[in-house]
């Protein structure tokens, strides 16, 4: 049986924790704590929390002998002690406190979550050293992102393996380039295309992870737009056009007289792109110069696609008396 005597602490108890309460603070609470200056932490625990909170929950198994933890932290309904007796205990015995004993800047929510989640028998993930995440790290750059391989050599499970990975990776850096970051970055490419003329590198086809596992820093996204809009211009040694009204109107009669598209959804912008390729470099930066065209259509949300062609064709109109219509 359990004793619901009164057992009271051997500590002061932080003001964050008087309420004795795990339901959430609201807004208002939040903001009268703080006003009083005490500092509510959340995010990512450290160490040292995560130590302590270990230490409290089991010297509170130790002292009051109840070590079942599924009870002590409400996982399952209780099936040897009545759940009203189970509550007063808890309360009693000051559960939610001795659990946050010195912890002060976390709400008691906040570490009863916790401790659900780091004490939970049902929880299949592992406890990894330092040594494993070295290991994790090494196998990543080795074997990629085959987590079920990489699970199946450190006998980890494969979703553990990547969840160590994205917390104990290398920050992605934001901003700007620097000139070793680029260098990184026209090696790796070099080294993924085994070496063959980056002015054929072609974006759909070439494993941007791969990439980004030889760039540290950056990831395979940024990677793919640094090259895309920065790097591949250089080694492809293309000068675009300065776009102009005349290339608006060479637009509008190819999309009017040439394709003859009936609806915008249907416009076929990679056939439309290989009239422009020496204007923009691909077909997203063409469909947004349609978008500034339809822009200065005045109630182009009204109209169908139809009446806003025959609205620009007839703005354009003496830009395209001047364009030779017989190159279409």
């Amino acid at each position: 049986e359990l004793d619901l005597t009164e057992e009271p602490v051997d500590f002061t108890i932080p003001r964050l924790h008087l309420t004795e309460s795990i339901t959430d603070f609201s807004s208002s609470d939040i903001e009268s704590l703080k006003s009083e200056g005490v500092v509510i932490r959340s995010g990512r625990w450290s160490k040292e929390e995560e130590n302590l909170l270990r230490t409290n929950f089991k010297d509170f198994q130790s002292l009051f002998g109840v070590y079942d933890t599924q009870i002590l932290l409400g996982l399952v309904r209780p099936y040897k002690y009545k759940f009203e007796n189970l509550r007063k205990f808890l309360k009693v015995k000051h559960f939610y406190v001795r659990l946050g004993k010195d912890i002060n800047e976390r709400s008691l929510s906040s570490i009863y979550m916790k401790a659900r989640d780091t004490f939970s028998p049902f929880k299949k993930g592992k406890e990894c050293t330092s040594s494993d995440v070295a290991s994790i790290i090494l196998l990543q750059k080795r074997y990629g992102c085959n987590w079920s391989l990489i699970g199946q050599k450190l006998k980890i499970n494969s979703v553990d393996c990547y969840k160590i990975y994205i917390q104990n990776k290398m920050p992605c850096l934001k901003g700007k380039w620097s000139k070793t970051e680029v260098i990184q970055l026209i090696s790796a490419i070099k080294s993924v295309e085994n070496g063959s003329d980056l002015s054929t590198v072609n974006l759909k086809r070439i494993s941007w992870d791969k990439v980004s596992e030889l760039v540290p820093t950056r990831n395979s996204y940024q990677c793919r737009s640094e090259w895309r809009n920065n790097q591949s211009k250089i080694y492809k040694r293309i000068s675009y056009q300065k776009w102009n009204k005349s290339h608006s109107a060479k637009l509008i009669i190819l999309l009017k007289n040439k394709f003859k598209f009936r609806e915008e959804y249907l416009i076929n912008w990679s056939e439309v792109y290989k009239y422009f390729k020496s204007v923009v470099h691909s077909e997203n930066a063409l469909k947004r110069k349609w978008c500034i065209i339809k822009f200065n259509v005045p109630n182009e949300y009204k109209m169908n696609f139809s009446k806003t062609l025959d609205f620009c064709f007839k703005k354009y109109n003496k830009y395209i008396i001047a364009i030779n219509q017989e190159n279409f």
